[in-house]
């Protein structure tokens, strides 16, 4: 097999393929846009591809489609070009044309979830509406109606199309809401109601464990969701099979471990939460006020402290540098492979007798023909160990989540010191 790649038309049709240099989707990501970045040679096929919009600025008019090795496939959004020219000192002549962009994520990121997707941001009104059900049906209902038949018709993109919902993954509920900031002089009426597609698609799978991905199938992008695998018992990265080439782990300090809150409610208008035992000792103990004193809604009170607790405790971080070998590999699974995606979960052997188990949250795939020889790579990041990662750095739930889990790590590595 071989890395292939064709430039899509806007009607999803795929061209013939293209010569390349170099590739690198850096990084496929768990519920979370991607990147990458294609160098071409300049000739008149790939300049085909540029195109001058009215003020003469190059922009590219295509997107690409690559299949990585028959085991992965996806398709890309080229959003930028960049072609250049270089002449050595023995007159030879180097001309490139690199595009780069995103996955097609992108698109899921540029919308916003409407309280009503049914008209237009203009008829939207100041309140809340819950939308319940199981995971799969709360994402796809939503990116349908935001996307696909969306009020606005400026926001419907031609050929997205949403797959049959199987209802997969527990219940969850996910609140769309516009406050009113005469009520609430400290929120903004638009970034309030200003969560995108995939910041709903992040929130629905911290309540229930779920993937979405989006494929081109017979001419139209297709947005599916899916169910992360445990494969912790046949896909481990060690350093004795040359899987695992280093780990490391790091703490940081408390930010915040007394949480004293300020809210409208009735009885206990003043409450402190503790994050950990630390608030307790008078050497470690570090305050934070927040003010909730504008409502008086229990639930919203509650999820604020939790919040706080989580953005103010102690980070600890686990950083794995893991690569595909012959018997571990990502993409579907072939015979004799152990096949690995995205959001599935992976083990990794830490030291004899202890194992450290977590998400596959991206993969980078770089394939260069710029060199002799050849090389292509696969580099998994397993856990949320990408500080660069937009998805990861702001979400104070998944930051919790995975310091308990290196914590417990942490503790095992002592006990067996």
């Amino acid at each position: 097999m071989a890395v292939t790649v064709e430039p899509l038309t806007t009607s999803w049709t795929k061209l013939k393929p293209l010569p390349w240099l170099r590739l690198d989707i850096n990084a496929v990501r768990y519920n979370a846009v991607g990147a990458f970045s294609l160098t071409v040679p300049a000739n008149d096929t790939t300049w085909d591809l540029v195109d001058f919009d009215t003020d003469g600025v190059l922009k590219p008019r295509t997107g690409f489609f690559v299949d990585w090795n028959g085991v992965y496939e996806v398709p890309l959004k080229a959003e930028a070009v960049n072609p250049s020219k270089q002449i050595s000192e023995n007159g030879e002549i180097v001309e490139t044309i690199v595009f780069s962009g995103a996955d097609y994520f992108s698109l899921l990121a540029d919308r916003i979830v409407y309280r009503n997707a049914a008209t237009t941001w203009a008829g939207q009104t100041i309140g809340s509406t819950p939308v319940t059900g199981k995971a799969e049906t709360v994402i796809k209902d939503l990116v349908k109606a935001n996307i696909v038949t969306a009020g606005d018709t400026s926001r419907r993109v031609p050929g997205f199309t949403v797959a049959p919902d199987l209802a997969r993954g527990g219940t969850v509920t996910y609140t769309i809401s516009i406050k009113n900031p005469a009520a609430d002089p400290g929120t903004d009426q638009a970034s309030t109601a200003g969560e995108s597609l995939m910041d709903m698609i992040r929130a629905v799978a911290r309540q229930a464990d779920i993937g979405v991905s989006i494929a081109l199938v017979g001419g139209q992008l297709v947005f599916d969701c899916y169910e992360p695998r445990d494969l912790t018992d046949r896909v481990v990265f060690s350093e004795r099979y040359g899987s695992l080439r280093s780990w490391s782990i790091t703490d940081a300090t408390p930010t915040a471990n007394a949480i004293l809150m300020q809210s409208a409610a009735a009885v206990g208008p003043f409450t402190e939460t503790h994050g950990g035992v630390s608030a307790t000792d008078p050497w470690r103990r570090v305050e934070r006020y927040t003010d909730q004193s504008s409502t008086t809604e229990a639930a919203q009170i509650t999820q604020a402290q939790l919040d706080e607790v989580a953005r103010g405790a102690a980070q600890t971080r686990v950083a794995l540098a893991a690569g595909d070998i012959p018997r571990v590999r990502f993409g579907r699974d072939a015979t004799g492979i152990q096949g690995y995606g995205i959001g599935d979960l992976v083990a990794a052997d830490i030291r004899d007798g202890i194992t450290y188990t977590d998400t596959v949250t991206a993969v980078q795939l770089t394939a260069d023909a710029t060199t002799a020889p050849y090389t292509e790579t696969v580099t998994p990041t397993i856990g949320d160990n990408d500080a660069g990662s937009d998805a990861a750095t702001d979400d104070a739930t998944a930051i919790a989540q995975l310091s308990a889990r290196v914590r417990q790590l942490e503790q095992l590595l002592r006990s067996r010191a």
